[in-house]
């Protein structure tokens, strides 16, 4: 009940917060899906600068988190302005985009868009892929996105895994007509049907909004998405083919190394976020080389902890204050609007789709705040790898 009145409601995702309070008590296998937590989805539209101007796209809503969360921020940025009201009117109406293609959540994302006062006319129920027309009219200036990346093929649409897996016949026919090859090859050598999860892990998302704008002449767009830490660290194959593509077009300005277990209860994926400009190349176009450093934020610390049957619990001060929202977020804005490195929370490189897109590969230790127990923690944490993986045993 604390929850439910006026002033929470002018900032929180309300489904959101009872989608994690009764995830708790579902099955294992029902926890498919990874709603993203509020007080990331506030992070992200600041990296992204959503303000009244903005028009904010999520192809694949969800819950509609992120649309909650732009369409709170947009209307806090024009408080003080004398026509207000028409502005709001505005924001409603023509500047929040979301698509979902599950009957669930979207009834959940256009649920929750009435309670936040929206009309929800700006979200339709279908496959992005169908859909690139309607994002075009859209004209997206931010997109924040949380894409299906680990979804079971009884939950992806079917169409995005034809997309990925489409291949050539014997007789030289291709399966299913595609706009573009976006990391083709997703297909099982040994029963030669497409593979049951995104191959490319949330990438060929990033990739079809990025020839969507290119098509549409929109450059210097922003683009926040949170994808599995696997993006970031593979240098071959499908996701090496992927990060090649979107970096041809797009600048990589910013990854954020972002806590672990960060959507318990749901999904149990480590995430990442990526933050691009898009419509702008990586690279120069004289030498080839990347047109600017990217920024690294190692921010694994959010200032809540994970509690068993109770989910991720925020932190307080003395003062009873949340950390999150007076420590931690304006260190971690700081630090990227900055474009300052810290030792172990940032760092900045020149990095290509073959690099570590982590800060963990670049930024400089602090070894001021290390002691014996880290010493001994690491130690042990070596010792139950080797025994796990059979090269010593217990005695």
């Amino acid at each position: 009940m604390p929850y439910i009145n006026d002033e929470t409601k002018a900032r929180q995702d309300i489904l959101n917060l009872f989608f994690t309070t009764f995830n708790k008590y579902v099955n294992k296998d029902d926890k498919n899906q990874a709603f993203t937590p509020d007080h990331i989805t506030d992070f992200m539209c600041k990296i992204t600068e959503v303000d009244y101007n903005s028009r904010v796209l999520d192809p694949c809503c969800g819950s509609g988190a992120f649309l909650v969360r732009a369409l709170v921020t947009a209307r806090n940025s024009c408080a003080n302005l004398p026509n207000k009201d028409n502005i709001v009117e505005k924001i409603h109406k023509e500047q929040i985009y979301g698509i979902e293609e599950s009957e669930k959540p979207f009834g959940l994302s256009t649920t929750n868009m009435l309670i936040h006062g929206d009309g929800n006319t700006n979200i339709i129920k279908a496959n992005c892929f169908d859909k690139k027309s309607w994002i075009k009219e859209a004209k997206p200036s931010v997109i924040l996105m949380n894409p299906p990346y680990n979804a079971q093929q009884i939950l992806f649409p079917t169409k995005i895994i034809d997309y990925i897996g489409s291949k050539t016949t014997k007789k030289g026919e291709k399966k299913i007509e595609i706009l573009k090859t976006y990391s083709t090859g997703a297909w099982n050598k040994k029963n030669g049907k497409p593979v049951k999860e995104d191959p490319t892990k949330g990438l060929c998302f990033v990739e079809y909004i990025s020839d969507c704008l290119q098509e549409a002449n929109i450059t210097n767009a922003k683009l926040a998405v949170l994808l599995p830490m696997q993006c970031a660290i593979a240098n071959k194959g499908i996701i090496l083919k992927a990060k090649e593509n979107i970096l041809k077009n797009n600048t990589l300005e910013a990854v954020f190394t972002l806590p672990p277990g960060m959507f318990y209860p749901g999904a149990s994926a480590n995430a990442c976020c990526m933050l691009f400009t898009m419509g702008i190349s990586h690279f120069n176009t004289d030498d080839g080389k990347p047109n600017k450093k990217t920024f690294f934020g190692y921010y694994k610390n959010d200032g809540f902890i994970k509690k068993k049957n109770l989910g991720r619990i925020e932190l307080l001060d003395t003062n009873n204050n949340s950390i999150w929202e007076t420590q931690i977020l304006p260190k971690w804005l700081s630090l990227f609007k900055n474009g300052d490195v810290e030792s172990g929370l940032s760092a900045k490189e020149y990095v290509k789709a073959d690099d570590e897109w982590l800060c963990e590969a670049y930024m400089k230790t602090d070894y001021s705040t290390l002691n014996e127990t880290d010493f001994q923690k690491t130690l042990n944490n070596y010792l139950a790898y080797l025994v796990k993986e059979s090269v010593v045993y217990e005695s």
